[in-house]
């Protein structure tokens, strides 16, 4: 966890929020512990963050590349050896590159154990994180764009007349800023009208530069004929975003 808090933002006891300009850099620390009843030998090492498939924050492995805030930490150790209820402080150098984009980047420092719990099918590494959100100031755009957008039929019963559909499709952050967007599902037919509607939001925040897959399951029986699907993407501070797609049953 942070070492310092800034004395007025809450979260600063738990993550570290910087808004450092190109160029800058902060010195600052991260305080160890080991809250367990062994002696703990870890590794400490930075990393960049993503969006899973699902929305869901999590900090990437060790051995992926780090291409943000993974390689703007310095940290003056990379291992810890603690006994029960020890704790050390690490101090570390922030410091943001001359050419990096305006927004927002996101990552961590890990800490993990070094020691794997073994058992008959896997072996299990223990790793914990605490958050890094960095804000160079600058233009803030919001982009969103839906990508792949398809209605699938599948057969979920050899003894139903009707396939089951599924809409898929991607949301893909263009801005430079992370994103919570409200989607809108539409299903309409020339022949049959209004077939079905869902809204639906994001589980987590879309990162800048990265996208999570998006699917909405349609309740009904669909008869032969023409569809036609409509997403709208909602968000705020930004013009929504729709797209269609066609498609026969």
């Amino acid at each position: 966890y942070p070492a310092n808090w800034d004395g007025k933002n809450e979260y600063t006891k738990y993550w570290y929020i910087y808004n450092l300009d190109k160029g800058e850099e902060y010195n600052d620390q991260v305080v160890i512990e080991n809250t367990g009843d062994n002696s703990l030998q870890a590794k400490v090492y930075p990393v960049d963050a993503l969006t899973t498939s699902d929305g869901a924050f999590a900090l990437e492995n060790e051995d992926e590349p780090r291409d943000e805030i993974g390689q703007w930490v310095h940290l003056s150790e990379n291992e810890v050896d603690l006994q029960p209820g020890e704790k050390k402080t690490i101090d570390f150098t922030f410091k943001v590159p001359a050419d990096a984009s305006v927004g927002e980047h996101i990552g961590g420092i890990i800490v993990e154990n070094k020691q794997m719990k073994s058992g008959k099918q896997i072996n299990l590494k223990t790793r914990v994180g605490v958050r890094i959100y960095e804000t160079i100031p600058g233009e803030i755009i919001k982009k969103i764009e839906v990508a792949d957008l398809q209605a699938k039929g599948y057969f979920n019963n050899i003894w139903s007349l009707f396939y089951n559909y599924q809409v898929q499709y991607n949301l893909v952050n263009q801005g430079n800023v992370q994103v919570k967007p409200k989607v809108e599902m539409e299903l309409t037919s020339d022949w049959f009208g209004s077939v079905t509607k869902e809204e639906k939001e994001t589980n987590g925040s879309i990162f800048p530069g990265k996208q999570i897959s998006f699917e909405h399951q349609i309740d009904k029986n669909l008869w032969i004929g023409p569809y036609k699907v409509l997403i709208t993407v909602n968000q705020e501070g930004a013009a929504p975003v729709q797209i269609s797609h066609t498609f026969w049953v």
